[in-house]
Formats: structure tokens, sequence, C-alpha cells
């Protein structure tokens, strides 16, 4: 980090601009955005090409439902480093609150060519499925998780989000003993998981 800010600023402003940045990620951290925010603008003017400021921009702004700013920091990482694409749910979820429907299926397609890590792909899922359903696609919103529905030989937190989801929009459509199923499998990985215990008590599976 400390390298690529003294490329960015040049060896005399360096130190500073390392001390900010890290205060902006400090604040992050500790669930001050609206401080971040602050710090990372100025830091955008100074380190324009520095992708880490603009992500960070980009999740402040996230935490504070400021979509432009999400979409406009956001894309513009897109841009200084494509490999970052954990940003890319992020991205497709601040342009579905805007209700820009082909933005979000165009960086799901995007994603799903990308491989990325499978806790990023499920969160793009989550994100394209939620898009389909706010307009009111909800078959479709379903479909989509029909190929992540098997139990893996290691359960991890983004399965269960997924199957959450899936769940969920069953759910909300009448299929409940398909919904009961999910919601039951869930509690067998983690009890805790989310309001798992009362929407599956709700559905009359057993505690």
């Amino acid at each position: 980090m400390a390298r690529e800010v003294e490329r960015g600023v040049g060896a005399r402003q360096s130190k500073s601009a390392s001390e900010r940045l890290q205060k902006a990620i400090d604040a992050f951290e500790r669930e001050r955005y609206g401080e971040a925010s602050k710090l990372l603008a100025a830091l955008s003017r100074q380190l324009p090409s520095m992708a880490l400021v603009h992500e960070l921009a980009g999740l402040s702004a996230y935490r504070q439902s400021k979509w432009r700013m999400v979409i406009n920091e956001l894309e513009t990482v897109r841009v200084l480093d494509a490999s970052r694409t954990s940003v890319l749910p992020v991205l497709a979820d601040a342009y579905r609150a805007v209700k820009r429907w082909a933005k979000v299926n165009d960086l799901w397609e995007e994603l799903k060519g990308l491989s990325p890590h499978p806790a990023i792909l499920a969160e793009g899922r989550i994100v394209a499925a939620g898009a389909l359903s706010d307009q009111g696609k909800m078959a479709e919103a379903i479909d989509m998780f029909k190929s992540v529905l098997s139990v893996p030989k290691r359960v991890q937190e983004y399965h269960l989000r997924e199957w959450y989801v899936a769940a969920d929009l069953n759910d909300r459509v009448g299929n409940v003993a398909d919904a009961r199923r999910l919601f039951d499998r869930i509690m067998k990985y983690d009890r805790e998981f989310a309001d798992v215990v009362d929407r599956a008590r709700q559905l009359g599976s057993p505690r």
C-alpha cells in the first residue's frame, strides 16, 4: 500500500497520504462510514488512480445507501483494477437500488464469466435474484438457485445465505414444502443463522 501511495503522490507527500488512508480504513472498520467518506473524498482527489481508495469510498457510500456515489466509485474501480471482482455484487446491488435492471443482469453475466471465489459468486446470485423478485419475476428468481441447492461436503456461510434466500422466495410464492425443507436444512448447520428458527416455526417445522 505504501509503495502505491508513493507512486501516486511522490515520496514527499506519501507519509501523510498513507496516514490518512489508514485513518479511513480504521474508520470504515469501526463502522464510522461518514468519517471514512470524508477522508476518502480528499484522498480520491490526491490519489485518483488508486483502486483501493475508490473501493473503500464505494463501500462506505454503500453502507450509507448513497447509491449513485457507490456506482461512480465502484465503476472507477472496475476501470482501474478489473481483478477486484468482489466489488461487482456490491455495484450490482447499487444498480438494483436505483432500478437499473439491465445493469444488474449485465454484471451478473460478467461475474459468472470471471469464475470468482464461490462466496463472491453467491453474493452476485443473491443480488441478481433479488432484482428479479423486485420486478415480480419470482419463478425466474427461484430458478437461479437450482444449481446451488445440493449439500456440499463442507457447508460454508455463503451456502446458508443462498439457501435462506431460496427458502424465502419459495415461502413468498406459497411453495411451503420447499421453503420448510431449506429452512430446516439451514437449522441443521447453524440454528443462529438470521431468523431461521422463527421462519421454520412459522411454516410448521420442529424447533
